[in-house]
């Protein structure tokens, strides 16, 4: 099983790496830092494919920079493996007229829905909606004992807040985040790097579950944050950076540095400073220098590498 997981765990990374590489812009320090980051600790240590699944979302965004639209479709078509997380992914191709890339999409998506229904039977689709229910309304009822679930939904549900209320308020929540990508993403104005930030918020936020581990996509919305330029080298800015960097990864060191006590939610760790981390870490007896103005250099170097501007219309005219 050890061996199986960090096969898994290595893998994973590695895709991970070749696909944030070129978005990177020839920066060896921003791909370090991107590829490297401490917030997919999780999903490594449990040998989890979400970073298999960010892979193949980052590879689409490149292939669009680069207008190939129907390998972009294949690498989306194939993110159906993970289908709660690409809820949102039609509505910002459909509202970028990315007609090719739905097309190819398609095919892929057909064939993995195919597999199941051809091994089990067209019974298969029956009890997976109906399994679906049941689970909802499982993972509704045990939400406040979760202490790894993360995510709008399971912060109210925390908090106190009813059940059936914290539902209507995150749906609520789940439909201004859908609205937000189609009209970023309808919007000529708006740049590549700026609709995959916004994409990639809105897949954190709408889903009902998100296990901490699924924190890892808080990488990534960095990356393209700097990209957009909408995080510059401000100190704020960089404060928020880092936590993007961290995202979930500080409660994996209670497997390696034994801190006692329930983990902190990512909901937490976000809200955190700099200086809060590194007295998290300090009391566990070990020494964690958090430099800003390193990260900053990186930031400064990935919007350097990236050059002028791509365009930003991305219709296919398909």
């Amino acid at each position: 099983l050890a061996t199986a997981v960090t096969s898994m765990s290595g893998l994973s990374l590695a895709l991970l790496a070749l696909a944030v590489r070129p978005v990177c812009g020839g920066s060896r320090g921003a791909w370090a830092a991107v590829a490297l980051a401490p917030a997919y600790l999780p999903i490594l240590v449990q040998g989890q494919n979400g970073l298999i699944w960010f892979a193949g979302l980052v590879a689409a965004f490149a292939a669009l920079r680069h207008e190939r639209f129907i390998l972009a479709g294949v690498f989306i078509g194939f993110l159906t493996l993970k289908p709660q997380y690409g809820l949102l992914i039609p509505i910002a191709l459909i509202a970028a007229g990315l007609w090719w890339t739905i097309l190819s999409a398609s095919i892929p998506a057909l064939l993995l829905a195919a597999l199941p229904t051809l091994w089990t039977g067209l019974d298969y689709w029956t009890l997976f909606v109906r399994r679906l229910g049941e689970y909802g309304n499982h993972v509704t009822a045990i939400m406040p004992t979760l202490d790894l679930a993360v995510g709008p939904f399971a912060f109210l549900v925390q908090i106190g807040v009813p059940g059936d209320t914290a539902i209507v308020l995150h749906t609520g929540l789940a439909i201004v985040a859908a609205l937000c990508v189609f009209f970023v993403w309808r919007s000529d104005e708006v740049s590549l790097d700026t609709k995959a930030a916004t994409l990639l918020i809105a897949i954190f936020l709408a889903p009902p579950l998100i296990w901490y581990n699924e924190a890892a996509i808080l990488a990534l919305v960095g990356l393209f944050m700097v990209r957009a330029g909408i995080l510059t080298q401000r100190h704020w800015h960089l404060a928020l950076l880092l936590i993007l960097w961290l995202g979930a990864g500080l409660q994996s060191l209670t497997i390696f540095v034994g801190m006692a006590g329930s983990p902190h939610h990512t909901c937490h760790v976000m809200t955190m400073s700099p200086q809060r981390a590194r007295d998290c870490v300090e009391r566990s007896g070990r020494s964690f220098d958090l430099d800003l103005h390193a990260l900053g250099r990186v930031a400064h170097e990935t919007r350097e590498g990236v050059g002028a501007r791509v365009p930003v219309r991305l219709r296919d005219r398909g």
